[in-house]
Parts: structure tokens; C-alpha cells; sequence
């Protein structure tokens, strides 16, 4: 079990070069064929002229700076994945981005995404949370700048749910590469220490994968729960952590704070979301 078709967006910010070339690493890595996918939203100026007439120079114009942005976004990805023996495949057009990266997806096993760098346009950007809602397959989530992905201790933030036994079951070529994997149990106040039986069947289930994983149990205090994860992964050393995402709404996440969108705002390491 592996990962033999990698995807990753291809936008204008900063943090592409990096993403790209994350991707492509991941992509040697595997033994799998690479997709790109960059798309631009038409996004024509506010009608304000008398009669809601727009001088189709102006669109003409913007048509072609899209034409411009897509063809130099196409020939980046192609100077930074040239030793993908698997092969590169690219797919470009106006569109909203998370619509084509998501509809895209059908054709890959992994999306691998970063946040945006400052002051990138939004018309060229697919939001990450749109593509762990509706892409319907696991995203690796970068650090700006990260330019390679590294396996090799693994952090599993475990919650018995159904988006971290997806998440498990999704993040298996990565949990069998790694030299140490963690399962981490955040649990409530007034637990007796131990770690709680749904753990140790997971962990039994890792070793029916040739996974030997180690259980470590946290209390959970008055920071919130990404906090803890990430602070867990500092102490560990992880290289990656794995987790279910969105098991709430999220409006619920954005109103109320989550521990999805916590990872989002704060990771400085790669986060493998499943739901």
C-alpha cells in the first residue's frame, strides 16, 4: 500500500517553489507520478460605469494576465519536477482554485499543500480546509517553507472517532516507513494515568502492519488541544503529525475554536489530515 499519484496546487505565492518541490520529493519518494493543478478565478472589477457597462478592454486585459499567471505557474512546476521518474501531468484553467484542485482529486491518493505566503491573491489560492471537507482524500499540510517531506518519527493524535480511524487506516505508507511512531491520547482530568483500551487496539492493529508504535497518554489542561499536540510533537521530535480532522462543524471550528483549525493557524511541522 502506497501512495502512487501525488497532486499538489500550483498558485502564485511565495510558498509554491517550496510545495512543488516538497511533492516532488514525496513523489521520488513513492515511486509515484505527479499532478499539478493551477487555477485562477476570473474576477472582473466592480460594475460602476453608467448602465453596468465594463470596456471589454479591461477585460480582455485581465484575460490575458490570467493566461500569463496560469503558463508561468505551469512552467515552474514543470522546472521543479523534472526528476519525478514517475512522470508529471498538468492541469490549468479559470476556475475557482479549490473547485479544480478538489475535482482534480478524483485522479490522485494524496493532496500535498502548504499555507499561502503574504500577500498572495486569493483568486489563485485553494483554501486547505475546502480541500480536507470536499476533495475526499487525505491532504499533507507543509509548513511555508518546507521543500521535502521527512517520515521517519510520526506523531498520531489519536481521538476515537471516525475521522482519526480514517486517518489511520489513510496514513499507513507513511506509519510503515517511519523509524518511531507515537499514539498520543489527549484525556480529560481525573484519569487514572493509563492508557484507555480503544489505544492499546489501535496500537495492536499497527503491529498487524508491521508498526510497532509507542502509547503516550496526556492530561488535558486549560490549553487547547492543538497546542498540546504540537507541544507533544516538539518534545517527540516528530517529523509529521497524523490526525482526523473537522469532526465538528466548521462553523463550529471557526466560532468556537478547534483543534483542526488550531493545527491550520499554528503547525510549524507537516500535518497529515483525514476525515
Amino acid at each position: 500500500m502506497s501512495f502512487k499519484t501525488i497532486l499538489v496546487p500550483v498558485d502564485s505565492s511565495s510558498s509554491a517553489e517550496a510545495r512543488i518541490l516538497a511533492a516532488a520529493d514525496l513523489a521520488r519518494q513513492c515511486d509515484a507520478a505527479l499532478i499539478g493543478v493551477g487555477a485562477e478565478q476570473f474576477q472582473p472589477p466592480g460594475i460602476s460605469a453608467a448602465y453596468g457597462y465594463i470596456d471589454p478592454d479591461i477585460l480582455g486585459a485581465l484575460k490575458v494576465q490570467i493566461d500569463r499567471d496560469l503558463e508561468r505557474a505551469e512552467h515552474r512546476f514543470h522546472h521543479l519536477t523534472g526528476t519525478v521518474d514517475r512522470g508529471v501531468r498538468w492541469m490549468g484553467g479559470v476556475d475557482l482554485p479549490s473547485r479544480s484542485v478538489i475535482m482534480n482529486a478524483r485522479g490522485a491518493d494524496l493532496i500535498v499543500t502548504s499555507r499561502p505566503g503574504q500577500g498572495n491573491a486569493n483568486a489563485f489560492v485553494a483554501p486547505v480546509a475546502d480541500l480536507i471537507m470536499e476533495a475526499g482524500v487525505p491532504v499533507l499540510f507543509l509548513p511555508e517553507e518546507q521543500d521535502s517531506v521527512d517520515c521517519r518519527r510520526v506523531l498520531v493524535a489519536w481521538k476515537d472517532s471516525r475521522e482519526a480511524r480514517r486517518a489511520l487506516a489513510d496514513a499507513l505508507p507513511f506509519l510503515r516507513r517511519a523509524e518511531e511512531v507515537v499514539l498520543l491520547e489527549v484525556r480529560e482530568a481525573g484519569h487514572n494515568g493509563q492508557a484507555s483500551h480503544g489505544i492499546r487496539a489501535v496500537r495492536d492493529r499497527l503491529q498487524g502492519h508491521d508498526v510497532n508504535a509507542a502509547i503516550r497518554v496526556e492530561t488535558r489542561t486549560r490549553e487547547a488541544v492543538a497546542d498540546t499536540i504540537l507541544n507533544v510533537a516538539g518534545d517527540c521530535g516528530a517529523s509529521m503529525v497524523v490526525t482526523g480532522a473537522y469532526g465538528h462543524s466548521r462553523l463550529r471550528e471557526w466560532a468556537l475554536g478547534g483543534v483542526t483549525q488550531g493545527l491550520i493557524d499554528r503547525t510549524t511541522r507537516p500535518v497529515f489530515f483525514s476525515r
